[in-house]
């Protein structure tokens, strides 16, 4: 099945307390606002969430088993990361590009990159664990502005990457 479509709605949408597997996008958001919380994403083709120009809160959910990124942002959003497990995806666990994000206290581990901001995105990362990443654990590339404070990140090939970005970097181990 091809997933939860939410496309061109700012009403209230909400999906809590549920379990969305096997789809080709598990919950994706076109031109919508929305929030996915205490929810498991779970074996799913391509991205576990995924969202253009939509405004999104994602919170306390376990997001694993992705043939891409866990959770990608593309064109325009203003979301919220916080709480979550994102874990064994095999693209980034977060991955944004022309993307305003907060991303919280999110543990992010076991795929090939952990959190990506790309063109023209502002990121701000405030404790998370980021571990066991085979590339980089966190980049920031293309003209994008970012934040990293109290983060952790274990076990990666490369801790941080910048180019062509402005980042400040404080209180991290």
């Amino acid at each position: 099945w091809e997933g939860i479509a939410i496309e061109n709605s700012d009403g209230e949408n909400i999906i809590k307390y549920s379990i969305v597997e096997c789809a080709f996008i598990g919950v994706r958001f076109w031109t919508s606002s929305g929030t996915v919380a205490n929810s498991i994403v779970r074996w799913i083709n391509a991205e576990g969430i995924y969202m253009e120009r939509s405004n999104v809160l994602l919170e306390s959910n376990t997001i694993y088993g992705t043939g891409y990124n866990g959770i990608a942002m593309e064109q325009f959003n203003d979301v919220i990361i916080r709480n979550n497990k994102i874990i064994d995806n095999q693209g980034s666990g977060i991955h944004g590009e022309a993307t305003e994000a907060v991303v919280e206290n999110n543990v992010i581990r076991n795929s090939s990159t952990g959190v990506t901001f790309d063109d023209f995105s502002e990121a701000v990362l405030t404790g998370n664990l980021i571990e066991d990443i085979q590339n980089e654990a966190f980049h920031l590339y293309l003209n994008c502005d970012g934040e990293l404070s109290f983060n952790e990140i274990r076990n990666s090939g490369i801790a941080i990457g910048s180019f062509n970005s402005r980042l400040i970097a404080h209180n991290n181990d």
